[in-house]
Order: structure tokens, then C-alpha cells, then sequence
């Protein structure tokens, strides 16, 4: 493989190809107090790990329906075709959280399903969740 300057993006997707580069977990579909993304968010500063700040901590979409929280990826070497070792960014974890719509605000907690939350991808969240893997390379 060789290395990519044109994109840091790019580069990272190609060299993990199949290999999960992020994995993202939907909160609001979990059963206890986990299932409220400030729970995480504070949960996962209690513990010390290190979260994307890239515009804020808490990221939410312009219509304020999807907030996400994101860990920042470990560093990890890479042999390039060139022979150059460097380390690019390894995978990151994502929290997100859907909430309900407006029009489906006063239904009981248990009877909302996935449809009645919102489901637009939005990215301007997108651009800074994507910090979290930090493309700073020494090479």
C-alpha cells in the first residue's frame, strides 16, 4: 500500500479495508441508564477516555434529533509499500442517540419504536466525528 497525501481519509479507509474502522452503537435501543447518551458521555469521562471535542463533546444535528459522542482512536504502526513504518489511527467508538419527533413526543416511553425517532444522516456531525480519528500521521 502505498501512502496517500492527497487524502488522510482515504488512506485510513484503505488500509483497513475490511477491518472495522468504527463501530457505533445506537444508546436509545439499550434498556437501563446507558440508554441516555449524557450517561455515557459522563461515564466515559469518569473513566478517563479520551473523547472527541472536535466542536463540543455532545455533537447535535442541526434539527437536534441525533447527538453523538465519540472516543478518540489509538495510534498504531504501519509498514508502508515504500517500506516506511509510521502509525496512522486505529479504530473508534461511537455513541449516538435518536430522539423522538416532535409529533410523538407524548406517546408512552414503551410504546416508541424506531420509526417514531428521528433518522436523517447529518454532516455537519459526520466531518467532526470523523476527528476522532485523528489524522495526524508521522509519516
Amino acid at each position: 500500500m502505498k501512502r496517500c497525501r492527497e487524502s488522510d481519509f482515504a488512506a485510513w479507509v484503505l488500509i483497513h479495508g475490511y477491518m472495522m474502522n468504527h463501530l457505533a452503537f445506537s444508546v436509545h435501543r439499550l434498556k437501563h441508564q446507558f440508554s441516555d447518551i449524557k450517561c455515557i458521555k459522563e461515564y466515559l469521562e469518569e473513566k478517563g477516555f479520551e473523547l472527541n471535542n472536535d466542536r463540543g463533546i455532545l455533537k447535535v444535528s442541526q434539527d437536534g434529533l441525533l447527538l453523538q459522542v465519540s472516543t478518540i482512536s489509538e495510534k498504531i504502526a504501519f509498514e508502508f509499500a515504500d517500506g516506511v513504518t509510521g502509525t496512522i489511527p486505529a479504530s473508534y467508538i461511537e455513541f449516538t442517540q435518536r430522539l423522538v419527533l416532535p409529533e410523538f413526543k407524548d406517546l408512552p416511553h414503551n410504546q416508541i419504536k424506531e420509526f417514531h425517532r428521528g433518522d436523517g444522516f447529518d454532516l455537519g456531525n459526520a466531518e467532526t466525528i470523523l476527528e476522532s480519528a485523528r489524522f495526524t500521521s508521522d509519516v
